[in-house]
């Protein structure tokens, strides 16, 4: 899922309005923000922020974060230039797909800022097997539901 539209039209709203009801859902959602706009997440159970101004984990360390109880995660990087954004984001696919591919986990992917994909400029995917095989930063990729959570509520499923 993509979701554009004119400067404060409310994209990011919308992103984290789904935000919030996949974590009420018990979905565990990584929210990659290079902007701030999703700390206010942080306040909801479950729900852990990654400050990238105080500590940035590498990768793998940062996909460890969400194992107990299927955490999600804020990973802002608003006090990143953008050069140390992507040059972090460019590491995160495979740490992320590996997370995936043991623990089921993020079930969602939210990337803000989607018009910043150079991060993935080549080709590497988040979840193969999801939509033709790539879900790329900006689309909204289930990988596996929550124990409980019906099966019309997923956009991928495990072969």
């Amino acid at each position: 899922m993509l979701i554009t539209g004119d400067t404060g039209a409310g994209k990011s709203y919308l992103a984290g309005l789904m935000a919030e009801r996949w974590i009420d859902a018990g979905y565990a959602v990584l929210v990659v923000d290079p902007e701030g706009d999703h700390r206010g997440l942080a306040g909801r159970a479950g729900v852990h922020l990654v400050d990238a101004a105080a500590h940035l984990p590498e990768p793998h360390d940062l996909m460890a974060l969400m194992q107990p109880r299927h955490t999600s995660l804020v990973l802002d990087l608003s006090h990143l230039e953008v050069d140390a954004q992507l040059g972090y984001l460019r590491r995160l696919p495979e740490a992320l797909l590996a997370q995936r591919l043991s623990h089921g986990i993020p079930h969602w992917v939210i990337y803000e800022e989607a018009h910043q994909r150079a991060w993935l400029s080549d080709g590497a995917g988040l979840a193969p097997g999801c939509r033709g095989g790539r879900d790329l930063p900006g689309d909204l990729a289930a990988r596996a539901p929550p124990a409980g959570a019906a099966a019309h509520h997923r956009d991928c499923h495990r072969p």
